[in-house]
């Protein structure tokens, strides 16, 4: 039974955003991770 037929693709959708946004926060992490330390000091 389906609530909404929109809810699955909903679902996926926020699946991939989610996997874009970890590699973006990887990748950001990796690069500014150093400066960041440097910076607080």
């Amino acid at each position: 039974t389906e609530e909404t037929p929109g809810v699955g693709q909903a679902k996926e959708a926020m699946g991939i955003v989610q996997g874009i946004i970890g590699k973006i926060g990887g990748l950001i992490g990796g690069i500014f991770g150093g400066s960041k330390e440097e910076k607080k000091k």
